[in-house]
């Protein structure tokens, strides 16, 4: 088992590693292999269809789902049992697939049966998640047919379940849908109204990116108005705040021209300043030329023309517009003509004194020649001074032109490498989900039960497992070394010692477990040196009996009976190296039916806030779970996620937070 957990550690740090790959398939398949319920295998079964860009291969992934679904329920009748619903919600999410891949093919007719099949199945479990992904499939393919109401009906349905789910990212994107679908049904005041309401959920859920999509979409829908201007300058307030420069060149050099055309040359001097100068910072000539030009304009009408020129300068420049040689040329021969009309008019009036003077007449005749000579040198001088000009702008061009090369060059390789690794602890967020304790394997063995389970980032340190082995049942919450990428390490690594231990080795005490999986870690992490582990609590449930036995490593747990609580016992040393390796202690806790026991790691008591911003402290946390002994345990989760908003504020999360409540 553990080398299967090596395989999921190398595919997070892919990114890292050069140009090495690993195919995350094999590590889904050899998962797959040794998956202990065909719930999981089913799970493992649809990341498998994500995780392979060949949509050739998702059939043998999706009917093998609707294969195994068959065994275990029936899609023509309502659940009845908690089992029923689990595969029922497997054979919807595999029905859509289904579907979306027909979709692909071109296969509309086979699509919209698909789907609509996964809409049946969802409604009869109410799986709100699925039914938003169906609505939305279903939209997309009445959009690509031109049905833009039919389309319009499905994005209002996606946008009601997303509603009920109070899943804010979710109905601003249906709302950007929604409002897009009546700006091509021509009904602007409605779609302005749809965009406002995307604009405000995305700032709710702070995603700055989808605001100033929408902002910028609103601002392009007007003219030179204060509207315009209005909803430009909210994208460039968020431009700023996410640092995105070339984003704020664009939006700030807009602003700059709105501000000119209404006439307030002082505001739009100062936003198309700022626009010049975020465009010359990122050295790309498109995006100066704009920019240098609006501030010629500009300056010219503040009358600071030495200014004007130079901005000018740098337009023609970044244009390759210099001197044209042939403008050059046809001045000079204005002038030489100008001399020859003067000369002739001086010849008219003068004829009768020419007869008398004609050595004098001669002697001028052989100055305007020299003159003449004199001006087609200069002439000539100064169409060798224009070429090599030319020349040198030309060499100048193509050292820039060479240099926004590399820089675009060197900007996508950035760009690449930075989705690369987004992709992959995405990838392995859903991995480590799939790898904690499962929720139709805790509803079967504890069904009055909540997992608060919040990551700090996209993946966890923090982590809550479940096995059964035999008669017992073990479930564990732990807090490993470390939060985000370095944390999930841990975490997958400390569940594979857990599980090699209780699965493979045969250990049945936890205290034992704990013994064992410490030396694991001190043999394959600790020998540089390294105190990397993990604090947690590992309890062993036993059929018929009302005596639980655990181990606890730092980690001090909590137990109320009636209008009492009890802190549980614990050693004081972590499951990793450490001051202290004396053996485990096994503890044993015994309780009533009725009697609440809460699991949880460090992150929420000490997480930042309140007036003073201080940590909420392990007292008060507990004395918040004692208030909880009368309410229903599907009401303490959303208890819990009040109180800790209410705390935190607009403060940052400082650490993965992991609470598990069990009413036993």
């Amino acid at each position: 088992m553990r080398h299967i957990f090596i395989v999921l550690l190398l595919l997070i740090i892919i990114p890292f590693k050069g140009k090495a790959q690993v195919n995350p398939l094999d590590s889904l398949q050899q998962l797959m292999r040794n998956a202990p319920h065909d719930s999981v295998k089913c799970r493992l079964l649809l990341l498998m269809v994500d995780a392979q860009n060949d949509e050739k291969i998702w059939p043998n992934y999706y009917k093998e789902v609707i294969q195994i679904c068959s065994k275990y329920c029936d899609e023509t009748k309502l659940p009845n049992t908690k089992s029923d619903t689990v595969f029922l919600n497997f054979l919807a999410s595999a029905y859509d697939l289904k579907g979306y891949h027909f979709q692909i093919l071109g296969d509309v007719k086979s699509a919209i049966t698909f789907l609509n099949k996964s809409l049946n199945v969802s409604k009869k479990i109410n799986s709100k998640q699925q039914l938003a992904s169906t609505y939305n499939n279903l939209a997309g393919i009445n959009s690509e047919q031109g049905d833009l109401k039919t389309a319009l009906k499905y994005f209002n349905l996606s946008l009601e379940t997303a509603t009920e789910l109070k899943d804010k990212y979710f109905m601003a994107k249906s709302f950007g849908n929604i409002a897009t679908c009546y700006d091509n049904l021509g009904d602007t005041a409605l779609a302005t109204k749809m965009y406002l309401k995307a604009a405000e959920l995305f700032g709710e859920v702070k995603d700055f990116s989808g605001q100033i999509l929408i902002y910028n979409n609103l601002a392009g829908r007007h003219n030179v108005t204060e509207t315009s201007l209005f909803y430009y300058l909210k994208a460039y307030d968020l431009s700023k705040k996410v640092k995105d420069m070339k984003g704020l060149s664009f939006v700030a050099g807009n602003i700059g021209y709105l501000y000119r055309k209404l006439n307030k040359i002082k505001l739009a001097y100062k936003y198309s300043l700022e626009a010049y100068k975020a465009a010359y910072d990122l050295g790309y000539p498109n995006i100066i030329k704009p920019q240098a030009l609006n501030m010629f304009w500009i300056e010219r009408e503040r009358g600071n023309f030495k200014s004007a020129i130079e901005y000018q300068t740098t337009f023609y420049k970044m244009r390759d517009s210099i001197r044209n040689l042939d403008v050059a040329k046809e001045a000079m021969n204005q002038q030489m003509n100008f001399e020859y009309e003067k000369q002739k008019t001086l010849d008219d009036v003068t004829h009768a004194k020419e007869l008398e003077l004609g050595v004098e007449r001669e002697k001028r005749q052989s100055f305007i020649s020299i003159m003449v000579g004199v001006g087609l040198v200069i002439v000539i001088l100064f169409l060798i001074f224009v070429f090599l000009k030319l020349k040198e702008t030309r060499r100048q061009k193509g050292i820039i032109e060479l240099q926004k090369k590399e820089v675009d060059q060197k900007n996508e390789i950035i760009e690449t490498k930075q989705k690369e690794i987004l992709d992959s602890i995405l990838y392995a967020k859903r991995i480590q989900n799939a790898l904690l304790a499962h929720e139709d394997v805790l509803n079967e063995l504890l069904p009055n039960h909540f997992v608060y389970f919040k990551p700090k980032d996209i993946v966890s340190g923090d982590f809550y497992w479940a096995t059964k082995k035999g008669d017992k049942f073990y479930l564990a919450v732990c807090d490993s070394t470390g939060h985000g990428v370095p944390g999930a390490f841990m975490s997958l690594l400390n569940i594979g010692f857990i599980n090699e231990a209780i699965n493979e080795k045969g250990i049945e005490r936890p205290n034992e477990v704990f013994d064992f999986v410490r030396q694991r870690l001190i043999d394959n992490i600790s020998k540089d040196g390294q105190k990397d582990g993990f604090d947690g609590i590992l309890l062993c449930f036993q059929s018929g009996n009302e005596r639980i036995t655990y181990a606890a490593a730092n980690n001090a747990s909590l137990l109320t009976t009636g209008d009492k609580s009890l802190d549980l016992d614990y050693d004081r040393m972590p499951v990793g190296i450490g001051e202290n390796l004396a053996k485990f202690t096994l503890f044993e806790l015994a309780y009533a039916p009725g009697d609440l026991l809460y699991l949880y790691t460090d992150g929420f008591a000490d997480q930042f806030g309140g007036p003073k911003g201080k940590k909420f402290m392990s007292k008060k946390l507990k004395a918040l779970l004692n208030s909880f002994n009368l309410k229903p345990i599907n009401e303490q989760q959303t208890e819990l996620n009040k109180q800790l908003e209410k705390w935190q504020g607009n403060l940052e999360q400082v650490d993965d937070i992991c609470v598990l409540g069990l009413r036993l």
